[in-house]
Parts: C-alpha cells; sequence; structure tokens
C-alpha cells in the first residue's frame, strides 16, 4: 500500500506541476486501437506484444464506463520452460467517475475487473484468471492539443492471469501499475497517445511497457 501511495503521489505531482489553466478539460468519449510492446525484468528473457481495441462513454454527472478487448503473444527468447510461450486473451472493464479540479484537469478514479485467458504454446490447456481493482490520476490539458496523464493503480491478479501455467488453486499476486503519458489531438476527433507503463507484481520483477494507441473522439449521446 505504502508503494501504491508513493507511485499515486509522484505521478500526480508531476502532471500537476505540468499544467496550466487553459479553457479546455479532456474527452470521455472515443473508440481507439492500441498496440502495446513490453518485457519483464527479471532472470528470463520474456517479452509480450499486444493489440487492443478499446470505447469510452461519458454518463450523467461526470461518471464515465469502458471496455477494452485485448488480443496478444508472449515469447520467451531464452527459451525457457518455465514461462512457454502462448497466445492470450485479455476482456476488461471499467467503471469510474472524473470530477473536475480545475479548468483543465479531471481527477479519476476508475474500478476495474477483467479476465486473461492463455492458449498455451506447450500445453493442450492453457490457464486463466481474474482480477480486479482500482486507478486513480488526473488526465490535464497542457495546451488546447496536448493532454498529459498520469495514473496509478492497485489490483489483486489470479496467478492465471500472470502465468500461462499456473493450475487452479495457485496463489496470485498483488500488483501497483502506474502510467505516464500525453496525447496530440490533431483535431476534435483524431489523436495519437502514447503510453509508458510500469507493472509490478510486489515480487521480484516487473513488466515495462510501452503504447501506442489512434483515438477516435465522437459526441456524447447519453
Amino acid at each position: 500500500m505504502k508503494k501504491f501511495l508513493l507511485s499515486l503521489g509522484v505521478s500526480l505531482l508531476a502532471v500537476i506541476y505540468a499544467t496550466t489553466s487553459i479553457a479546455a478539460s479532456p474527452e470521455w468519449n472515443y473508440f481507439e486501437v492500441a498496440f502495446n510492446q513490453g518485457d519483464e525484468d527479471n532472470d528470463y528473457d520474456h517479452s509480450n506484444e499486444a493489440t487492443s481495441i478499446g470505447v469510452g462513454l461519458e454518463l450523467l454527472n461526470d461518471y464515465h464506463i469502458g471496455l477494452t478487448l485485448t488480443d496478444g503473444e508472449n515469447t520467451d527468447e531464452d527459451g525457457g520452460f518455465g514461462d512457454p510461450n502462448g497466445d492470450f486473451d485479455t476482456w476488461q472493464i471499467n467503471f469510474g467517475r472524473h470530477p473536475a479540479l480545475t479548468a483543465n484537469s479531471d481527477l479519476v478514479i476508475n474500478f476495474f475487473a477483467g479476465n486473461k485467458d492463455w492458449d498455451d504454446g506447450l500445453f493442450d490447456d492453457g490457464a486463466d484468471g481474474d482480477y480486479y481493482g482500482i486507478e486513480i490520476g488526473i488526465r490535464s490539458m497542457y495546451t488546447d492539443k496536448l493532454e498529459l496523464f498520469a495514473l496509478a493503480s492497485l489490483g489483486d491478479y489470479d496467478a492465471g492471469v500472470e502465468n500461462a501455467d499456473a493450475d487452479e488453486g495457485d496463489s496470485g499476486a498483488k500488483e501497483v501499475s502506474h502510467k505516464i503519458g500525453g496525447r496530440y489531438n490533431f483535431d476534435n476527433n483524431f489523436s495519437l497517445g502514447l503510453t509508458l507503463i510500469n507493472q509490478d507484481p510486489l515480487l521480484d520483477d516487473s513488466d515495462n511497457n510501452i503504447q501506442f494507441d489512434v483515438r477516435w473522439r465522437f459526441d456524447r449521446f447519453l
């Protein structure tokens, strides 16, 4: 918990320090396609890449909901047996609120839940696992075109989420994740985003990921 609070505090201070007061606020209605590349910081040479599609909707009174579907692949460059190559599919739903902090900044509070299903490269039946957690951060417009954001999350993950070779009943892990990035809005409808993600399962290794996304905004209809 201390590590989560420290990560959250540093991330929020970085964005607050960088932002200025302008008449703009982040958008919450969008469809996006994202591409993610990552590696694990441990004794094994593992990497992963994934493509995802997502949609976000703003609801009444500063609430929002989102759904993300991901298809990815884990690669064991070292050729080890413990964490085999394999494909995975993930779905995640989040629900939260984004009250305004200033004219150009929103506080973000998300509750998320999802499932990861492995198609193991070595065994007939891959593992799967559920997860859930909370995410807190800030989205802020630095200019009318450039958005900056920082978020930290704390999640509870089944063993099957992290390990394609997990057995039912294996213990999972709590995980702190922090994201920091930016988004450039070319016009009212089209933007490109870059996100740096560090996922630390509070054990001996972590995942470092970089994500690019293309986002299309649409008008709020709820």
